[in-house]
């Protein structure tokens, strides 16, 4: 049993008392319940319950508990995301059938989840800051960074995002050059080229830069991918300028899916 965050919002945070939380629970499958899966989703039973949060014991849910959870998880059109356990979920609530409120009273109601195939982790971010100057021998405009990809999808190459500013701090050069590599894949290097003032966000995966500047982007190379395993990153510059880098591990539903 576990709690949950569903469209952004807590299941230990109810609205209407701070003595009580819903959790959520795989269940059996009814004798005549029959979940179909296709290509890109599948269907898992579960159950809602509503606990005490000092004994843990089951509490009877009111017409107002069973309004809002209406209104929160089955009142939906389309996938919204369910955080479990630092995974993400595309997911889609559904009641169990007819009579899933008969048991209200007993403090649990049973729906049906839809699930997309694949779970993304919780967000990986990191930041680097280059300049260039020596600091105790060492030359602050190459970093190195290692980034384990625990990713469990055959054959999936993920890109990461890049914000890259070079908005100046005092006392430094401003960069007007970024060169990126994953040197764990054979020629994966990108350069792009800097204005004064200025702020990049890069997304491989859909091909896109925007600059602060709206300008067309000097680049050249291939985006940034990461391999299943560990990615050695090398960032340079030659001068200042902050680099921050995020990505999510995706993973198979199977693999990563638990609520005992």
């Amino acid at each position: 049993m576990k709690d949950f965050k569903y469209k952004g919002f807590s299941s230990k945070e109810l609205y209407s008392t701070v003595r009580d939380k819903f959790m959520i629970e795989e269940r059996e499958l009814y004798e005549d319940e029959n979940l179909t899966s296709g290509r890109t989703y599948l269907y898992k039973p579960i159950r809602i319950k509503k606990l005490n949060k000092i004994t843990n014991k089951a509490v009877a849910f009111k017409k107002i508990d069973l309004d809002y959870l209406n209104s929160w998880l089955l009142n939906n059109k389309d996938y919204e995301v369910l955080e479990i356990d630092g995974y993400v979920y595309k997911a889609l609530f559904f009641p169990a059938n007819d009579l899933y409120t008969k048991d209200a009273d007993k403090g649990y109601i049973d729906l049906k989840v839809r699930l997309y195939k694949n779970a993304l982790s919780n967000i990986y971010t990191s930041e680097r800051v280059l300049t260039n100057r020596i600091v105790d021998g060492v030359d602050e405009n190459e970093k190195l960074m290692d980034i384990s990809n625990k990713s469990n999808i055959e054959g999936l190459i993920l890109h990461p995002n890049f914000i890259i500013s070079n908005i100046p701090r005092r006392g430094f050069d401003s960069a007007t050059t970024i060169v990126i590599e994953n040197t764990s894949i054979s020629n994966n290097k990108l350069t792009i080229n800097l204005v004064e003032n200025e702020k990049l966000y890069i997304n491989g995966k859909n091909d896109y830069i925007e600059s602060n500047k709206k300008r067309y982007i000097d680049k050249t190379g291939e985006y940034i991918k990461l391999k299943e395993g560990l990615n050695a990153i090398k960032l340079k510059s030659n001068g200042y300028c902050k680099i921050n880098i995020s990505f999510q591990q995706e993973f198979n539903i199977e693999g990563v899916w638990n609520l005992e």
